[in-house]
């Protein structure tokens, strides 16, 4: 049974890295897209914070470095 549910978190937690990463345009560590291969201090130098909502849907927010 608990094996069930950690692979509910873990599920859950790809989820949201997922749609994080997608969100940031930008190329950075293990986020490296073909589409936006450089870095970019200027906008992305900051943490994701993410949020299921009731719907399921994913909200983000930014916190500065």
């Amino acid at each position: 049974m608990m094996n069930v549910w950690e692979l509910g978190n873990l599920l859950d937690l790809a989820e949201l890295t997922t749609v994080s990463a997608i969100a940031r345009t930008e190329s950075r560590g293990g986020h490296s897209r073909e589409d936006f291969p450089e870095r970019d201090d200027k906008n992305w130098l900051k943490h994701t914070l993410a949020w299921v909502l009731a719907d399921g849907s994913i909200d983000l927010k930014y916190k500065p470095w």
